[in-house]
């Protein structure tokens, strides 16, 4: 037993207060950085990682059958936002592989070519969609060598981007020959062949009378037609004609211009048109399409038995 001398007080304990209070600023610090992620940082989380642009949908449409060589076709991207805020589409990249076997002819839309390397051909837009709106840029191409192409389009939109895939398949066109064997060659491109549609006066209204079949045979528009197509019968007027694109071989003509008659031969049943305008009235730019024209042939080199190629939209004629 220790004795405490008179007059001596026994020392007082170290209070550790000052530790706990530290120990609970920390706490309430890492409980508030907690929630901060929780119900507030992690959407500013979320936008840092996530790269696509918040609505942007894209699809990719192109020729469901393989492609020939020297034939045209179109790339369609469709572009959707079903976001809440405009979306400013400012680049679209086509994958090398692509630009390797298919060369860009035409844009449906105000597009410049901005970089090309290695792995990408970029075109710089500027495509505003408002919220659920929708836009689709066209690139229109033509296979200039056999190959297959699994990649994927890049659509950019600011500093985030959206991929979308595409599958394409390019041949070498055959062709028949006398012997019934295949040979390599050139064949009629389908997408040079048009319908052509004769508007006609019915009792003062403007209708479609009738259809026919036509052959873009230049590039700036000229087509061969058959007379009895875009003439007037004795019972209707032909007051407009409307040239009608193929753009994929599956599906209907696409109804794009007005064309005038510069030539017609009632006898021979034959004439040419050339586009006149677009539907709107304006320059119809006829060659941006890039359709290739089919060359004339020389009748008096045809002999008996040798393969003939329709291709056509038969009307009832």
């Amino acid at each position: 037993m220790t004795t405490i001398p008179s007059g001596q007080q026994p020392a007082p304990r170290k209070r550790r207060t000052g530790f706990w209070i530290g120990c609970g600023v920390v706490a309430v610090i890492a409980i508030c950085g907690v929630l901060f992620i929780v119900f507030g940082g992690i959407t500013g989380l979320i936008d840092l990682f996530n790269r696509e642009p918040e609505g942007l949908q894209v699809e990719t449409i192109l020729p469901a059958t393989p492609v020939t060589v020297d034939e045209a076709f179109t790339l369609s991207i469709s572009l959707a936002n079903e976001g809440t805020k405009t979306l400013t589409v400012d680049q679209i990249q086509l994958p090398s592989d692509l630009t390797a076997v298919a060369q860009v002819t035409g844009l449906s839309h105000e597009g410049v070519l901005t970089a090309e390397d290695a792995e990408q051909s970029a075109y710089a837009f500027n495509i505003e969609i408002a919220p659920q709106g929708q836009q689709t840029v066209n690139f229109t191409l033509r296979a200039v060598a056999p190959g297959e192409v699994h990649n994927e389009v890049k659509v950019g939109v600011g500093n985030k981007s959206k991929l979308a895939a595409i599958d394409l398949e390019i041949v070498q066109s055959t062709v028949l020959s006398n012997n019934g064997s295949t040979t390599q060659g050139n064949v009629i491109p389908y997408q040079s062949v048009v319908q052509i549609v004769a508007l006609v006066d019915l009792d003062g209204e403007l209708v479609e009378g009738w259809t026919g079949s036509g052959t873009v045979i230049s590039e700036d528009g000229l087509i061969l037609t058959n007379a009895h197509v875009v003439l007037s019968d004795r019972y209707y007027d032909v007051v407009d004609l409307v040239v009608a694109i193929t753009q994929a071989q599956d599906a209907p003509p696409a109804q794009m211009f007005y064309a005038d008659v510069l030539q017609a031969d009632a006898q021979l049943d034959l004439a040419v048109i050339k586009v006149r305008s677009d539907l709107n009235g304006g320059a119809p730019n006829f060659g941006s399409l890039g359709i290739p024209a089919v060359p004339l042939g020389d009748s008096n080199a045809l002999q008996l038995g040798d393969s003939l190629v329709i291709i056509g939209y038969p009307g009832i004629g």
